[in-house]
């Protein structure tokens, strides 16, 4: 996971940017990209450090060890109102 990091992480500082993260295809393609952007940049920043990545990654994943955390962050990203 840290090299994913660091292949998003395009200025080296040890951060990506919600425009990193808009470079992936995969987030790209997804119309619900900017709810799960937000999950990634809880503070807001536009920054995201490698501790919110891999948190974000591990509670979103199918075999998340958090099935409360995921449901609520799925959640977020479905629930309009």
């Amino acid at each position: 996971m840290y090299r994913r990091f660091q292949t998003l992480d395009r200025g080296q500082k040890g951060v990506i940017t919600v425009g990193d993260l808009r470079m992936i295809p995969e987030v790209s393609m997804n119309p619900l990209a900017d709810r799960v952007i937000v999950l990634f940049d809880r503070e807001g920043t536009g920054r995201i450090n490698f501790l919110h990545f891999l948190e974000t990654i591990a509670v979103l994943s199918n075999r998340s060890k958090f099935p409360e955390r995921r449901a609520e962050a799925l959640l977020r990203i479905y629930d309009v109102d």
